[in-house]
Formats: structure tokens, C-alpha cells, sequence
């Protein structure tokens, strides 16, 4: 009768193992999101500086 409580046991803590392997990929997942999606803004933002003249010496 043991083997078969051991059985009991492994599965609901094996499930929760991989729920939460599962969560952490998807917080992940969601970071790494955030930071493309705040890079893109600052590139769609970017403003090239206005080109300097240099005055020529004559």
C-alpha cells in the first residue's frame, strides 16, 4: 500500500513544479516584452542632431 500513497504524492508536487516553471517563463517572457517594447519607443522617438557647419578658414 505504500508504493501507491507515494504515487498520490509525486503527482500533485510534479504539477506544481511545472506550473511554476510555466509562470516563470511566462514572467519572463512578459520582462523581456516590456524592455523590446521600451527600446523600440526610444528608437521611434530618436531625433537625429542637427548637422554642425563648420566654418571654413579662408
Amino acid at each position: 500500500m505504500q508504493p501507491v500513497f507515494m504515487d498520490k504524492l509525486h503527482v500533485p508536487v510534479m504539477t506544481s513544479i511545472i506550473n511554476r516553471i510555466i509562470e516563470l517563463a511566462g514572467w519572463i517572457v512578459l520582462g523581456v516584452s516590456v524592455i523590446l517594447l521600451g527600446i523600440a519607443s526610444h528608437i521611434d522617438n530618436y531625433q537625429p542632431p542637427e548637422p554642425v557647419t563648420v566654418a571654413q578658414p579662408k
